[in-house]
């Protein structure tokens, strides 16, 4: 009896904890903190990579451009370089320029630096002409892609060795591109002696290994760790004796940190003093994060930086090539991870312009800021604005700050401004459930002139819409959707050419217009009529004094709105019908809608009011904000819908806390204004 009765309290005082915790956190409500004053290591900035010469093995017979400019007119490369480095741009504050092996055709030969670097020097002139005149300043790091093929034993500019003949030899080839790119006003600060030349599986020599040489890569030279401390300790003292002594030297760029210690490059270097004296920056590239366990798997560690940085503690660490990933949300929270994880204090990403063909048939890098196209456009890719709510968060000279929030979807990166003019400000990365795959659906069944036709849109997912018609159908039709307090609401346009009729001869048409809770696994079911579709439209053109019956609704003319998923006022004079008929068993009562109708002479307008409070809207989260001179904060928002860059409104710091509502799959930037 004792034993019921404690068993009895322990469920009670459970259920009461329990709606205690629901009650102080709600069940879709996260918590943050951002403290301005508990600040990290300085931040260098974000950075940019124009590739030009990556693979080609034949440069003379196959020239190769991966940057695209060479299809480019002279305006679509000022363009580029306006989205890049213009008042309104990513304002990196480092470029990445690769020394490819094509600049010497034999010992004792002319060093040739302009033949295969046009274009990308083309576009860093560009960018320091354009950042120096609105206040920016920019730095430059260059990376061996690798040496020219008669310095190795292969003859080959990948997959081979160094011949050590050639050693003093490759040493001048890349003391010789310094001092070319600093008399020609190139400021650059850094040297990195090796593009991911650690991955030893990729070379010949290896060749009985299952996937050894992996044709479809770009330039490298091995590099196992000895070789790297043994060379930085032998490169840094000719270089003082060149006069280039004053641009710091890396060890190369392995995949990832990750490997950096755990193939033992960073103990190779801690071990050898005169390496460990040469060493000026710490850098990697960042590939892998996220990978299951196996060859390409990494982790976000800093430990073989943490290693040298016991000898070195001034050294820092720059991740220089990375994937753009998904170009959305994944993207920025690899970023988070990467910054906080690696203790970075710079960031740079693979090729951020590519004309992808150059690559080769498969691509597998394809995502980028800004794509160059077959027919010589270019297009501004979501990617592009995505790392932009980064770059302009995080400015040369800022410190990151400790971020605290007790949601692991969730990913927070802050910068305080420190000396600089720049204002605090941070990121907010929500990686939240977006449901994609039980997100509610709009269906549209119309009959024009005999003319059948059923779409589907889903919520959060529109892209899809195209995937599930024909592609006739689907043809110019526009679409849009964002949510509201408790629903949303889905715009679209279906143009009279694709339904088969002309406004101006005002058709008569069947249609109906349903709502479902769920996608695949429907939860409820909802629609204008019921099952038998008895009601028909017409589009009324002009004073029309016709017999219409109860049967028929009648459409008129209006202002064409604008397809965004915002009910405008071009909307306000149309009339509302009500969504509310049951088709099927279970739909709860709360689940409700409406549907307006309205065309010109090119489209069929149609806007549906979802009020459907079952379905997660996003993440509620209360932030709170200290160590900041800043109330008030400027916001703005990218989305898994696709938006590019949204202005948000302004959030107000109140009693020390921003309260918002983070849309799932969303990235959101602050940044403090007075």
């Amino acid at each position: 009896m004792k034993t019921r009765f404690i068993s009895t309290m322990i469920a009670i005082l459970t259920l009461i904890l329990t709606l205690q915790l629901k009650a102080q956190f709600g069940n879709n409500k996260a918590f943050a903190t951002i403290d301005f004053s508990n600040t990290l290591q300085e931040w260098d900035g974000f950075g940019f990579n124009y590739v030009e010469t990556c693979k080609t093995l034949d440069y003379a017979n196959n020239p190769q451009d991966l940057g695209g400019f060479t299809i480019l007119d002279q305006e679509q490369k000022q363009q580029v370089i306006n989205l890049i480095f213009g008042e309104n741009g990513l304002r990196p504050s480092i470029i990445k320029m690769f020394l490819d092996p094509w600049h010497l055709d034999k010992k004792g030969g002319t060093y040739d630096h302009e033949w295969t670097t046009k274009n990308m020097r083309y576009f860093v002139r560009g960018g320091l002409k354009k950042a120096r005149s609105i206040g920016d300043s920019l730095q430059i790091i260059t990376t061996l892609y690798g040496p020219p093929p008669f310095m190795t034993v292969h003859n080959s500019p990948t997959f081979s060795i160094l011949d050590p003949e050639y050693k003093y030899d490759m040493a001048l080839y890349m003391i010789d591109w310094l001092k070319y790119l600093k008399r020609n006003g190139y400021p650059v600060t850094y040297l990195s002696i090796h593009n991911e030349g650690t991955d030893w599986l990729r070379f010949p020599q290896y060749e009985n290994q299952p996937n050894a040489i992996q044709f479809n890569r770009d330039y490298n030279q091995l590099w196992r760790p000895k070789e790297i401390a043994d060379y930085m300790a032998y490169l840094k003292p000719i270089m003082i004796e060149e006069g280039v002594g004053d641009i710091g030297l890396t060890p190369g760029e392995p995949i990832n940190l990750f490997r950096f210690d755990h193939f033992g490059i960073a103990d190779e270097i801690a071990q050898n003093p005169k390496a460990l004296q040469s060493i000026d920056l710490i850098t990697s590239h960042g590939f892998g994060i996220g990978n299951p366990l196996g060859r390409g798997y990494a982790n976000t560690n800093n430990y073989g930086a943490a290693l040298l940085q016991k000898h070195r503690p001034e050294l820092k660490t720059w991740v220089t090539s990375d994937s753009w990933r998904n170009m959305g949300a994944v993207f920025g929270a690899v970023l988070c991870e990467q910054i906080y994880g690696n203790n970075l204090n710079a960031f740079i990403p693979w090729a951020g312009i590519q004309w992808s063909s150059e690559w080769g048939k498969t691509n597998k890098h394809k995502a980028c800021a800004i794509s160059v196209l077959e027919d010589s456009t270019f297009q501004v890719n979501r990617g592009y604005y995505v790392y932009k709510q980064f770059t302009l968060a995080g400015r040369p000279g800022m410190r990151l700050v400790r971020t605290v929030i007790n949601r692991p979807d969730v990913f927070i990166a802050a910068f305080s401004q420190e000396a600089t003019e720049n204002p605090d400000a941070f990121v907010i990365v929500n990686l939240g459930e977006s449901n994609r795959y039980v997100t509610d659906l709009v269906e549209i069944s119309l009959n024009v002139n005999g003319n059948s036709y059923y779409y589907t849109f889903p919520y959060k997912d529109l892209v899809l819409a195209y995937k599930q018609q024909k592609p006739d159908q689907m043809k110019n039709v526009e679409f849009a959707a964002e949510p509201t307090e408790n629903g949303y609401i889905m715009e679209l346009a279906f143009p009279w050419k694709t339904l088969g009729g002309k406004s101006e001869v005002a058709p008569k048409f069947d249609f109906n217009v349903n709502i479902r809770d769920g996608r695949d696994m429907p939860h409820g079911h909802i629609g204008w009529l019921g099952d038998n579709n008895e009601f028909t439209g017409k589009i009324l053109t002009g004073n029309e004094n016709t017999e219409l019956g109860e049967a028929t609704i009648v459409i008129q003319r209006n202002d064409s709105p604008q397809i965004d998923g915002i009910e405008d006022n071009s909307w306000q004079r149309v009339q509302s019908y009500v969504i509310s008929n049951n088709r099927m068993p279970g739909t709860l009562p709360m689940i409700s809608g409406k549907w307006k109708m309205t065309f010109d002479n090119e489209n069929l307008y149609v806007l549906v009011k979802v009020n459907d409070p079952t379905n997660e809207q996003g993440r509620l989260l209360q932030i709170r904000v200290t160590g900041t001179p800043y109330k008030t904060f400027r916001a703005f928002r990218t989305d898994e819908l696709g938006e590019k860059c949204r202005e948000l409104e302004y959030f107000s710091v109140k009693n020390g806390v921003i309260e918002y509502l983070s849309p799932n799959h969303s990235i959101t930037t602050f940044i403090g204004i007075r």
